[in-house]
Order: C-alpha cells, then sequence, then structure tokens
C-alpha cells in the first residue's frame, strides 16, 4: 500500500510539474503505451488527456505474448500558459499517429509484468504564442518529424492497482522545423535543416482499477542523450534572403509530460487457464 501511495503522488507531481516546464512548439510527447495484457484476443483502449491533447491507444494480442498497437494524438484549441516570470495565451495544434509491435510475459515472480514495444510514427505541431496584455502576436513554431522507438514497462499487479516504472529509448527526425520570433528577438523567421536527437524517457505508470475500468496516470522526462549539428538559416528582413547562422543552434532541453487517461482491456476469446 505504501508502494502504491508513492507512486500515486509522485505522479500527481509529475502531472502538475509537467505543464509549467513542457517544451513548447518543437515536440508532441505522446504518452506510453500500457496496456498491461493478460491474455490472447484482448482489445485494449486507454481514452486519454494531457498537456499536448487528447490521446487515444489501442492495442490487441495476436497471441498471448504477442500484440499490434497504434495511438493517436489531436489538440486543436487556445488556452493560457502562466510562468513564474511571465505568461502568454497559446493557440496549439498537435497532430500525430503511429503504431507497432508488443511483447509481453509475466516472470515467475507473482504479480509482475513486462512488456515491450517498438514502432514509429509521424508528428506535426504548430504552436502560436500571443502577449496577454497587448494580444499580439509573440511567435510560431511550426514543426514536423518522424519518431521511432522502444520501450519497456515492468508492472506490479494488485487487486485494484497497477504501478511501475516504464523506459523509452527515441529518436526523432525531423522534416520541417521553423520558428519567428516577433517581439522578444532581433531575428525574424529562423529555419532549422539537418536536425534529429535520441531521447530518453524514463516515466513512472500508476492505475486505480475499479471492476475492468483502469484510472491511469503517467509522468516522466524526455532527455536528450544525442542530438545533430543543425544548420539554423535566417531570413534577414533587410535583404531579402535567407542566410546561413553558424553562431545560432537549436536548443532541445529536457522537459516533463504527462497524461491522465481512462482504459478498458476487453477480452474477445476465452479466458486462458
Amino acid at each position: 500500500m505504501k508502494k502504491c501511495c508513492f507512486f500515486f503522488c509522485l505522479c500527481l507531481f509529475q502531472l502538475t510539474s509537467y505543464s509549467l516546464l513542457a517544451q513548447e512548439g518543437y515536440v508532441t510527447t505522446d504518452p506510453l503505451v500500457v496496456p498491461v495484457h493478460t491474455q490472447k484476443n484482448q482489445l485494449h483502449v486507454s481514452v486519454g488527456g494531457s498537456d499536448d491533447g487528447f490521446a487515444l491507444h489501442t492495442s490487441y494480442t495476436i497471441t498471448s505474448h504477442l500484440a499490434v498497437f497504434a495511438a493517436s494524438t489531436l489538440k486543436r484549441g487556445t488556452s493560457q500558459k502562466p510562468s513564474i516570470m511571465d505568461g502568454h495565451d497559446r493557440k496549439q495544434t498537435n497532430n500525430s499517429v503511429s503504431a507497432g509491435l508488443g511483447y509481453s510475459f509475466a516472470p515467475t515472480q507473482s504479480g509482475l509484468k513486462l512488456e515491450t514495444f517498438a514502432g514509429g510514427g509521424k508528428f506535426k505541431t504548430d504552436y502560436r504564442r500571443y502577449a496577454y496584455q497587448t494580444r499580439e502576436i509573440g511567435g510560431t513554431t511550426i514543426s514536423e518529424y518522424w519518431k521511432t522507438f522502444v520501450q519497456a514497462n515492468l508492472l506490479w499487479q494488485k487487486k485494484h492497482a497497477e504501478a511501475g516504472p516504464a523506459l523509452r529509448l527515441a529518436y526523432y527526425s525531423y522534416n520541417q522545423l521553423e520558428n519567428v520570433e516577433v517581439i522578444y528577438s532581433p531575428i525574424g523567421m529562423k529555419r532549422f535543416e539537418n536536425v534529429w536527437n535520441i531521447c530518453v524517457e524514463p516515466v513512472l505508470s500508476f492505475s486505480f482499477i475499479y471492476r475492468k475500468v483502469k484510472l491511469n496516470l503517467q509522468g516522466g522526462l524526455s532527455i536528450p542523450i544525442a542530438e545533430s549539428a543543425e544548420r539554423v538559416y535566417v531570413n534577414d528582413d533587410f535583404q531579402g534572403q535567407e542566410t546561413l547562422r553558424p553562431d545560432l543552434y537549436l536548443d532541445l532541453e529536457t522537459h516533463l509530460f504527462g497524461q491522465v487517461a481512462l482504459q478498458y482491456n476487453l477480452n474477445l476469446g476465452p479466458k486462458e487457464k
């Protein structure tokens, strides 16, 4: 019981913190796939919400151990973004779709479940920031990238709770990345080429179980461990041309993320003994 309370409190801390510190505009950090399958022909459905939008996860077990999954994230709307120093309104559109394969098994220890996943998908973001007072647009970031990843979940299962750590290793490759700072920067549009990075993403997952319905909480970090030597081009408004700026670089920082979701596992075949 003490372990369950610890995981729950830590996940809540992550969920309240990431909304203030999340990396804006460059990425749409999708939550992890945590179905905790128990048998063959089982359909998992997860519907959740986070700072990056509405998330839908589905997975299906082809055999007792092998599963396929698909996931999507969507956000359209305007919200306020407070901070310690200042604040702003933002209009953000996120779209993503991903899919892959999973493999799970239960080690000899009772109540322990290990699930592994590998997959990839395409992500798009359109982020616009507006000043609180003047309502003028302060900046715009548009990004489009592919992401591939491997993931492992280790979970302890109890009658009314599931909890445990997970780890995802992700590779991001950007097709498009542009940033425009209108108010706070003397530089106009910046366009980035040859952008990729590798992130390690440790996550804690906790689920309350009532009958067959789960309330799942996730909280984690996305930590860059390798990145490209990108090329930065600046659009010069005075000369009307784009120039390469070797002195500029893109700073993809560590950021927090999380999710609250309702989950359900539907058994479509006979229960395994």
